[in-house]
């Protein structure tokens, strides 16, 4: 069933900020939410999170209510949330923090499976494996927090920025990367991401967001073969 918003509008205290906003996300479907910095994008994946609960409107998670749940139960609900800030723990080593990422994981052997797996995706972690979170690169960071939202295999991945500091090259891998997550472990993400142009190679569909309101929805291919016209809508 997926994740759906349903005229969710959200606030910092008396400023509003996310205004009427309906999208949704289908099960193994890549969705894209584009728009210029400030546009809202980063508060709605915080009130989908339960950073920021909602003034008004709908969340469901696969048709259950949860708008009031807290960012520890909706990551027991299969949520999972990448921010643009390091989400690792700094002074703890690689094997760790994907550890720690896995507390929901009572089993052991599928935890060492799944971290496993991160290596094989990024075998530069692996050769990192002991070294504290905080001597990695920019790069090799968000691989590790890539790798710690592996460890869950969440139903739905939330991911701000994902493009955010890194390389050209390094932001060609993330994209694959998330691309490769969503067909391997059929993993619904939700991208909220300036870098257009990258987004849409990876996407089924995008919402396009200003001023806190959606004013465009389309597929990606769709958008793509309409660059102008897509440009005139930021």
């Amino acid at each position: 069933m997926g994740l759906e918003l349903k005229n969710v509008s959200l606030a910092y205290a008396k400023n509003t900020v996310v205004r009427g906003v309906s999208l949704g996300v289908l099960d193994r479907e890549l969705v894209a939410v584009l728009g210029h910095n400030g546009a809202g994008k980063t508060t709605i994946l915080k009130g989908i999170m339960g950073l920021l609960r909602p003034k008004r409107g709908q969340i469901h998670l696969d048709g259950a209510d949860i708008v009031g749940s807290s960012p520890h139960e909706n990551v027991r609900r299969g949520m999972f949330y990448l921010g643009t800030h390091n989400a690792n723990f700094s002074d703890l080593s690689v094997t760790i923090n994907l550890e720690l990422a896995a507390d929901t994981v009572d089993d052991l052997a599928v935890v060492e499976k799944r971290m496993n797996e991160v290596f094989r995706f990024f075998p530069v972690l692996g050769a990192r494996k002991s070294q504290k979170a905080k001597t990695l690169s920019g790069g090799e960071k968000k691989m590790l927090e890539i790798g710690m939202a592996m460890m869950t295999q969440p139903k739905v991945l939330l991911i701000d920025e994902p493009s955010l500091g890194l390389s050209p090259l390094l932001v060609d891998q993330v994209m694959t990367i998330m691309v490769e997550i969503n067909e391997r472990y059929g993993t619904s993400i939700l991208i909220v991401e300036q870098n257009v142009k990258k987004a849409l190679t990876i996407v089924d569909r995008a919402y396009i967001i200003k001023l806190g309101e959606v004013i465009f929805e389309e597929k990606a291919a769709n958008l793509i073969n309409q660059k102008q016209n897509l440009f005139k809508l930021f």
